[in-house]
């Protein structure tokens, strides 16, 4: 018996049904963005202690979701400088609050769009995003419009992917190692020219730049990268033998 799926009339269903729960997707993500913030804590200090100068006495984290990195920085330059936590979603900003509050650092919020009006942000010595900026519309420009919000001297910092997460080992134990890679090779050579058009390195079959070079036509920039491993703790479920959660 055969199925044939309508997806002109599921696209319609499925549009309604992203508005008509769009609160309920804010609160979920900024949940997780927010237990995040506390979980990745020891890194956001790390990566703020290189960052903040101690001349430095405004920053910005744009995208900031959990705030994370917002904590971190306030944390580091103390009560007497300025720190801002600028996101597009009004709940996600409400939970960046809570967790500022929680650690107990001042910051003050700014609700923006990478594509919008960056007015509401201040003229800053040091501007972090993480994992925000590849959301753009126009890359390029939203980092030409994030170095002009640096005071002379200024700092930008970019945090972005551009490598897939890896969820198998090597080796299965069962026919040819490396099949996670093969199957992603596989995915992108089915893939449009023209999808994900978005600046990731390391990305063969996609569109769009390097970071490295996106950033080198707005300022001289360094580059690093980096690997992070996220233990796996097994739990049973009815009917399964194991499932893996991060």
């Amino acid at each position: 018996m055969g199925y044939t799926l309508d997806w002109d009339e599921a696209a319609g269903r499925l549009a309604s049904a992203a508005v008509d729960d769009a609160e309920w997707y804010a609160a979920v993500a900024a949940g997780r963005l927010a237990s995040a913030a506390v979980d990745d804590a020891e890194w956001y200090a790390a990566v703020a202690a290189e960052l903040v100068r101690d001349t430095d006495r405004v920053a910005i984290d744009v995208g900031c979701g959990g705030a994370g990195m917002t904590v971190a920085l306030a944390r580091r330059m103390g009560p007497d400088a300025t720190v801002v936590a600028a996101d597009h979603n009004r709940a996600v900003l409400d939970a960046a609050r809570a967790v500022t509050e929680a650690a107990g650092v001042r910051a003050e919020f700014a609700v923006v769009d990478l594509d919008g009006d960056l007015s509401a942000l201040p003229e800053a010595d040091l501007v972090w995003s993480s994992a925000a900026v590849h959301h753009a519309g126009d890359q390029q420009r939203t980092i030409e419009r994030l170095v002009a919000l640096l005071r002379p001297g200024g700092t930008l910092a970019l945090a972005e992917g551009g490598f897939r997460p890896r969820h198998l080992p090597w080796d299965l134990g069962v026919g040819e190692p490396g099949l996670e890679i093969r199957l992603d090779a596989a995915q992108d050579r089915g893939r449009p020219a023209d999808v994900g058009a978005v600046a990731r390195p390391g990305r063969p079959g996609l569109a769009g730049a390097p970071w490295r070079p996106v950033l080198a036509r707005s300022s001289q920039c360094a580059t690093r990268q980096a690997e992070k491993e996220v233990p796996l703790t097994l739990i049973s479920l009815p009917g399964c033998k194991f499932v893996c959660t991060p």
